[in-house]
């Protein structure tokens, strides 16, 4: 009966196993992206009974977590949230700790919009104001960190407007906002779910969002659109990927998963509460790295980058 009960317990802890799959989120806890993977982790459970462990690790702008997935063995399938860090990496790292080919894009679960906001200290109340600034005049605006998303919109934003602007990198949003809504930089652009509860507060002042229409959680605040700004971004995205694997079915029963998820009307309402705006079409990632490098190049060449 012993032997019996050691045999059973040896096969059940190999089926929950082999039914486990770890998701690695190279971004803070208590952010956007480890918000979007517990939501991925719930659907996963109940809709293909796939145990899903989320590992939150940080650092080096993304480059430890996305590691751990590139350089995963095939024989498992290792999962990765990530966006266009994993992209910039490659352009600004001389040396990366792994390989961008061991990584297949999945699914696009669509971006959060970037909206521009400007300290109460800085003398600017509106776009207009900011493109009428005197040459003399030095915008200092805040990223998360150089290279981040929220850097790279505010390069490809000033390669239109030509403003004397300066960079002052942050170690994450944690540290920028603070220092925004105390005047100690001028401005910043980021995902407007990260600052609304400043905009609502009236501690900091929204003056254009990176949208073709107007958000509806902030309809006073015009678009770049609406002032001839062109190709701001979509900058904050996220794309699930996951490692080159020889468990490609599990790869692909996870990628129609995902699909269902963001096409269920009942749990569009979740994606559209922690601010994302769906892509046309989620599954069409092929040719995610070809064409987001050639957007990259673009907004890198001008700056010295290089590490």
């Amino acid at each position: 009966m012993k032997k019996l009960l050691t045999m059973l317990f040896i096969l059940i802890s190999t089926s929950a196993a082999a039914d486990t799959v770890r998701l690695i989120v190279p971004y803070a806890q208590g952010g956007g992206g480890d918000q979007l993977a517990r939501v991925i982790q719930k659907h996963l459970l109940q809709d293909i009974n796939k145990n899903v462990v989320v590992e939150i690790k940080p650092g080096a702008t993304t480059e430890i977590g996305t590691a751990i997935a590139a350089n995963s063995d095939s024989k498992e399938l290792v999962l990765l949230l990530n966006g266009p860090t994993i992209v910039v990496n490659s352009l600004v790292k001389e040396k990366l700790t792994y390989n961008p080919a061991n990584l297949v894009p999945m699914i696009h679960f669509g971006h959060i919009p970037f909206v521009l906001v400007v300290s109460k200290k800085s003398g600017i109340k509106t776009f207009k104001d900011l493109e009428n600034l005197p040459p003399g005049k030095v915008l200092t605006y805040g990223s998360s960190g150089t290279a981040s998303g929220t850097h790279m919109a505010m390069v490809g934003l000033n390669q239109q407007l030509k403003k004397n602007m300066l960079h002052v990198p942050y170690k994450g949003s944690g540290q920028v906002i603070p220092d925004l809504i105390s005047g100690n930089i001028d401005a910043l652009m980021i995902h407007w779910t990260a600052v609304n509860q400043f905009i609502e507060t009236d501690q900091i002042i929204p003056i254009a969002v990176e949208t073709d229409q107007r958000l509806t959680q902030l309809p006073k605040v015009p678009t770049f659109k609406e002032f001839g700004i062109a190709n701001v971004g979509k900058h904050g995205y996220l794309i699930m990927f996951s490692n080159v694997t020889t468990k490609t079915n599990l790869q692909n029963e996870i990628t129609l998963s995902l699909s269902r998820m963001i096409n269920d009307p009942d749990k569009t309402s979740v994606f559209r509460e922690l601010g994302y705006i769906k892509e046309k079409d989620p599954l069409a990632v092929q040719n995610f790295f070809p064409t987001e490098t050639q957007r990259y190049s673009r907004i890198i060449k001008s700056l010295n980058l290089k590490e």
